[in-house]
């Protein structure tokens, strides 16, 4: 079943941290992990230098994707769809919310802000840590109400919420400017 499962996947489109296997006409070969497509072009990471290079497909003469071989021409055409793909995402990115609607919805709970704009890196220890905070502050006021505790939790929440809002309403401005989809006032 395994097998089955990753044989399929080497048939799938091409996809960000493929590693790949690129045998050049010369004979050189460059092994790294795939970063993006270009129209006839594509861009690898390579781990050995720390760099990324821009490797023209003209020049490849054997592929290898995940560790199972893929002709040239199957392989020029799984790059220059998933470059036609980027290319149609940018000419009509998804909406970005403003970061007005961001900042808010960040000082309601830290990291909603994060999550709308799909940083699931920095949201998840935000919504957890605010929520912690917010869950004492409101178990204390219904329960023995120690003064020290209370302040400490909502010190802690303010903390995440202050963080969160500043944070993912820069991210929000930072992204619709990159689209250049009209800021927010």
């Amino acid at each position: 079943m395994i097998g089955l499962m990753w044989s399929i996947g080497l048939a799938l489109a091409i996809d960000v941290n493929d590693q790949l296997s690129l045998q050049l006409d010369g004979g050189e070969t460059i092994e790294g992990w795939f970063v993006r497509a270009g129209p006839d072009h594509v861009f690898i990471h390579i781990p050995t230098t720390g760099d990324t290079s821009r490797i023209p497909l003209n020049m490849v003469h054997r592929v290898e994707v995940n560790g199972g071989l893929v002709e040239s021409g199957t392989f020029g055409e799984e790059v220059k769809a998933a470059h036609e793909a980027w290319q149609r995402w940018r000419s009509d990115p998804p909406p970005h919310p403003p970061a007005s609607i961001v900042a808010t919805s960040s000082l309601l709970l830290a990291g909603s802000g994060h999550a709308m704009l799909g940083d699931w890196g920095l949201a998840p220890g935000l919504l957890f840590a605010d929520s912690v905070g917010m869950g004492v502050v409101a178990w204390e006021m219904g329960h023995q109400q120690r003064l020290n505790v209370l302040l400490g939790a909502s010190v802690v929440s303010i903390v995440m919420k202050t963080y969160g809002a500043t944070n993912s309403a820069r991210a929000a401005k930072a992204r619709r400017r990159k689209f250049g989809i009209k800021t927010d006032r």
